[in-house]
């Protein structure tokens, strides 16, 4: 394990490279993406789409920032990306991921359209497999 990042570079690249080095934001303006590595040092791969629903990136000419905060994985890392600085959060709490996942769910459905919760595939199969009026005895 890498110690902790304290500051991030960027680079604009068309495509996210397969190997990506700390310390570094590679940001996809085509594809609307931005990726790095943990800054905690695990070396986990966090991608951060870029959209009304995903993160916002400002570009101040010398330095990125995102928005919302960077948090969860398996690590537990929770931190914020000011100005190509990484300013560390608490660690958020499971019922805190939980709650910060159905959220951004609940935006991107909003703004794409997307199927109400009930109605979703899964939804509907685990309702058919719970009934156990149509289980065979």
């Amino acid at each position: 394990m890498s110690p902790r990042i304290a500051h991030l570079d960027h680079s604009f690249v068309r495509f996210i490279p397969d190997d990506l080095q700390d310390g570094v934001l590679y940001v996809s303006m085509e594809y609307k993406t931005v990726a790095h590595r943990c800054c905690c040092g695990c070396g986990e791969k966090v991608v951060t789409p870029i959209s009304p629903a995903g993160w916002e990136l400002t570009f101040d000419g010398r330095a990125i920032s995102l928005s919302p905060s960077i948090g969860g994985g398996t690590c537990n890392s929770h931190y914020f990306i000011r100005r190509g600085r990484v300013q560390w959060a608490r660690p958020l709490t499971k019922a805190e991921a939980g709650s910060a996942l159905l959220h951004d769910q609940a935006v991107a459905d909003r703004l794409y359209g997307g199927a109400p919760r009930r109605n979703r595939w899964w939804n509907r199969l685990w309702a058919r497999v719970a009934r156990p009026s149509d289980r065979p005895q």
